[in-house]
């Protein structure tokens, strides 16, 4: 998962109907592989806003 970049979370928020559920669901576990070292950076914090 060390491959995982800002670019990929991008486009698969780009691609994914429901951005408001990605945003929240892939977000939290962003958030989790990046506290348990999964991943070198917090890749939430490339995640596109929503509004509600």
């Amino acid at each position: 998962m060390k491959g995982l970049s800002a670019k990929d979370v991008y486009e698969a928020f780009e691609a994914f109907g429901d951005k408001g559920n990605f945003s929240r669901l892939v977000g939290a576990f962003l958030e989790y592989a990046h506290k348990y070292g999964l991943t070198e950076t917090n890749l939430r914090i490339f995640m596109p806003s929503v509004s509600y």
